[in-house]
């Protein structure tokens, strides 16, 4: 993937409200050679001003009220907004130590996303469109806490899947994003490869690779009011 046009970041310190996402992107979801200087941590980058633009453009239009954006971590050692390494910083989350190896989490009581560096290079093989499927899993939880009681489901991290296709395919059909030949199969890999290996893919609790998939793709085709109970 590489941006044509950078868009205006929320930024912040941790429990601060991110900055509203200004100009439309066009995103190219690419993973071939010409994109090989696009790191992992430059694609979350990107991954964040596209979906925080969409949410901004479209949560009223489905849920009503006002969309308020999550923070991203700062401050951290690798000095890029929303990213830690779980070897050096401590990260906290209502008070609590987060800061799990390959883990990538959204603070609902301090309303922050953060994604360790680890899991973004020791998978960064898989594809770019796996850190894409990552950034908006979390921004879906930030979504599912803003969403009244009836509307947050029980499966809890599924619907998060659904939101983060649902956003993803809103941005392309906005004109943000860009898909390009085997990008969906290679999320589809990505998560069938990773099943339990990871906190963050853990199926005990988010469910297994097949689960995942039918929810990102159920989110994809029927937008996000398809994603509530």
């Amino acid at each position: 993937m590489s941006l044509i046009n950078s868009p205006l970041l929320p930024k912040g310190i941790t429990m601060k409200v991110g900055a509203a996402v200004g100009t439309a992107v066009v995103v190219a979801m690419s993973a071939g050679p010409a994109l090989a200087d696009e790191s992992p941590e430059a694609e979350l980058t990107d991954a964040i001003g596209v979906v925080n633009q969409y949410w901004f453009g479209h949560y009223t239009e489905y849920f009503g009220g006002s969309y308020t954006p999550p923070s991203l971590l700062t401050d951290t050692s690798v000095g890029v907004d929303g990213i830690y390494d779980s070897a050096v910083d401590q990260v906290t989350c209502g008070g609590q130590d987060s800061a799990e190896v390959d883990n990538a989490f959204y603070c609902n009581p301090d309303n922050f996303i953060a994604v360790d560096d680890h899991l973004l290079q020791d998978f960064s093989g898989v594809g770019d469109a796996f850190v894409w499927f990552v950034l908006a899993h979390e921004w879906g939880h930030a979504i599912q806490a803003q969403l009244k009681p009836e509307y947050q489901d029980q499966a809890y991290e599924l619907q998060a899947d659904c939101l983060a296709g649902a956003a993803l395919a809103g941005a392309t059909a906005d004109g943000q994003l860009k898909w390009e030949a085997g990008d969906g199969q290679e999320l589809a890999d990505s998560l069938t490869a990773l099943a339990d290996e990871t906190p963050w893919t853990n199926s005990a609790d988010h469910g297994d690779a097949s689960e995942r998939i039918a929810s990102y793709n159920y989110g994809v085709d029927n937008g996000p009011l398809s994603c509530l109970p």
